[in-house]
């Protein structure tokens, strides 16, 4: 992500900075780390990435997600 994108990231849904491949990662992402993955968001993970890119994005982002609940259990700060 370029510095607008990122800057685009609180309003991702409606920001014409993002493609819809962006938006569904972030929307995918949310959903996992949130454990609300509706039936429908799945099917469309599926359809874009197949099984096993699906299986790839929701492990990263579980990995990602645990490694922020470790680092805001031990309360640290970041720079």
């Amino acid at each position: 992500l370029d510095e607008e994108q990122i800057a685009a990231l609180a309003d991702w849904r409606t920001s014409d900075r993002l493609d819809e491949e962006q938006k569904l990662t972030i929307e995918y992402a949310d959903a996992v780390a949130g454990n609300v993955v509706s039936d429908d968001l799945s099917a469309r993970v599926v359809a874009r990435w197949g099984e096993a890119g699906a299986v790839e994005c929701t492990a990263l982002v579980a990995f990602w997600s645990c490694w922020a609940l470790f680092l805001n259990a031990l309360g640290a700060k970041t720079e």
